[in-house]
């Protein structure tokens, strides 16, 4: 059996190549060690065993004396390596400088992690040792943004360098390492950290090792959002709240939605009319495991719900030819997902937004919102023009007809002393236009006139085979319509009497009795009266000639001039 003598020749040899280690700091960095003095002590360890750890305990003495001599720095890793399993890359001479260790030495037969692929593992679980050594370091951001999703082990590292674990999805963080000392700025900001266990108290966390962490949660319309629903799984916020005084440990602020408010005294936030996500910024301080953390981060809220609609008025439109078409117009209404009205001009968008109505034709528009859409025909329609000659009489606007359609029959013009008789399609008036018929192209039509007081009078008679004159009228104006001798202009006598002359000797007259309307005695009475009426009034009248008086053989020849008046 050995003795505590040995022990003291152990300390003897390592004090002769000029290192002070205590035996506590040397079990510290070797567990074999560790435990064989632990087995001595307990008289559990034979001779050669123990002779075995001395040798490797000289073989570390040699390498801190090389390191002594070496700046950190200019000692390279001699040996690297990655685990297949893990994605994890590993250094080995990794060196914690003694004053960032706590120790009074420096590591010398360590790993350090220099790399990591992402894809084989997200929850990261640091090793104690890796091949035997102890892993004792990690290069800054080796880890950030990989995907990770939780941390813990890493018994015998001193420190958690500054970005290391920085925008990942890491919830859960369990740093329980007796020997960690310290952890440095952003070594794990921009996470989703919900629950943190250290074991201990460390000498130093930084102000920004916890900060922007990022969480996300939706609510259905109804529910009541508050501080406590927000973060009722989250360790960190609930060991704030139950320590700090409730709501009051946790400062809101930067809310995005104006349509939100928050009460701080009830943690309670209140939506207004309009639904929308909403973001909010958050911090507090609080203590875990004897550790001050400070913890801050952004909040987005949302709904749970999906009232997206859209809506149009018509799937087939069909207009005229010329007309002004404003497309969104033929939309009813467009929600978002939260029930929103939103301005359809702006999240609506169309296949075509133009079409072109100079031109008939048929044209396929699209409609996109969201991940709907709706479809719709447009139809152009050829438009024909009417036009009317009045022929003197007052304007008719011209007309415009979708073919097929028909025109409209239009008030009928008005012409001085003149009846309207009908539109044509010819300038000569011979053939109708028919309104009945339906429009397939531009067209001209003609205005027919009828005079309103018409009188017809022969010519000629010849009183060899003719005793009268047959004179006819047709009143078709507002006045009365007369017919008369007009004595200054007629060869006539005081007696009503045709002078009638001989064709070759005009001194040679015969006199032929004239007469009207059963009177002789009143030459100044009309011949023809045609009283106004309502509508077309149509009379006749008839100047008798008595045979002539004193004839001689020969041609005689008489005029009658009449005077026609409406008044």
């Amino acid at each position: 059996m050995r003795t505590g003598k040995v022990i003291s020749i152990g300390i003897l040899s390592m004090m002769l190549l000029g290192v002070m280690v205590p035996v506590k700091t040397v079990a510290d960095h070797s567990s074999e060690v560790r435990e064989s003095v632990k087995l001595i002590e307990e008289d559990e360890l034979d001779s050669d065993q123990l002779i075995d750890d001395e040798v490797k305990l000289h073989d570390g003495a040699d390498l801190i004396n090389q390191a002594s001599e070496d700046s950190i720095e200019s000692v390279a890793p001699y040996y690297d390596f990655v685990d297949q399993n893990t994605g994890i890359g590993y250094s080995s001479g990794g060196y914690v400088s003694a004053e960032d260790s706590g120790m009074s030495m420096t590591y010398m037969s360590s790993y350090k992690i220099t790399s990591f692929t992402p894809g084989k593992v997200t929850d990261i679980n640091l090793p104690t040792y890796a091949n035997a050594m102890a892993l004792a370091d990690i290069d800054e951001m080796v880890f950030a943004n990989k995907g990770i999703t939780s941390v813990s082990g890493g018994s015998l590292m001193r420190r958690y360098r500054r970005a290391i674990f920085m925008n990942n999805e890491i919830t859960s963080v369990q740093i329980l390492g007796a020997n960690v000392l310290r952890i440095e700025s952003d070594a794990f900001s921009g996470n989703q950290i919900k629950n943190l266990s250290f074991g201990k108290t460390l000498d130093s966390i930084d102000i920004n090792a916890f900060r922007n962490q990022k969480f996300s949660k939706e609510f259905s319309p109804s529910e009541t959002i508050s501080l406590q629903s927000l973060f009722s799984d989250n360790q960190v916020v609930q060991t704030a709240m139950s320590t700090g005084g409730g709501n009051s440990a946790i400062a809101v602020s930067n809310i995005s939605s104006s349509h939100v408010t928050y009460n701080a005294s009830t943690g309670i936030f209140t939506r207004g009319s309009r639904r929308e996500p909403f973001t909010f910024n958050f911090a507090l301080t609080t203590i875990i495991d004897g550790n001050r953390i400070n913890y801050s981060g952004v909040y987005s809220v949302d709904y749970d719900m999906d009232e997206t609609a859209f809506e149009i008025k018509k799937h087939y439109i069909e207009i005229p030819q010329y007309t002004n078409l404003d497309l969104y117009e033929n939309i009813s209404f467009v929600t978002d997902k939260y029930g929103n009205v939103v301005d359809k001009h702006e999240h609506v968008y169309l296949s075509s937004d133009e079409v072109d109505t100079s031109r008939p034709g048929s044209w396929d528009i699209r409609y996109y919102y969201e991940n709907l859409v709706r479809d719709v025909v447009v139809n152009v329609l050829a438009v024909y023009d009417l036009s009317f000659e009045t022929n003197g009489g007052s304007e008719i606007l011209p007309q415009q007809a979708v073919v097929n359609s028909h025109w409209a029959k239009p008030a009928p013009p008005t012409k001085a002393n003149f009846q309207f008789d009908g539109w044509y399609i010819d300038r000569e008036c011979t053939e109708p236009f028919d309104f009945s018929q339906p429009a397939t192209e531009s067209r001209t039509i003609y205005a027919k006139w009828l005079e309103n007081y018409t009188v017809n009078i022969p010519m000629r008679i010849s009183l060899n085979s003719q005793t009268e004159v047959a004179i006819s009228g047709i009143n078709r104006g507002n006045e009365d319509l007369s017919v008369r001798i007009n004595k200054n202009e007629t060869s006539i006598s005081d007696d009503n009497q045709l002078i009638l002359k001989h064709k070759s000797d005009s001194s040679i007259e015969s006199l032929s009795q004239l007469s009207w309307n059963g009177s002789t005695s009143d030459p100044d009475s009309p011949v023809l009266f045609i009283p106004s009426g309502n509508g077309v009034v149509q009379e006749a009248g008839v100047i008798s000639l008595k045979e002539p008086k004193q004839i001689q053989a020969g041609s005689y020849e008489g005029r009658i001039v009449f005077k026609i008046s409406y008044e």
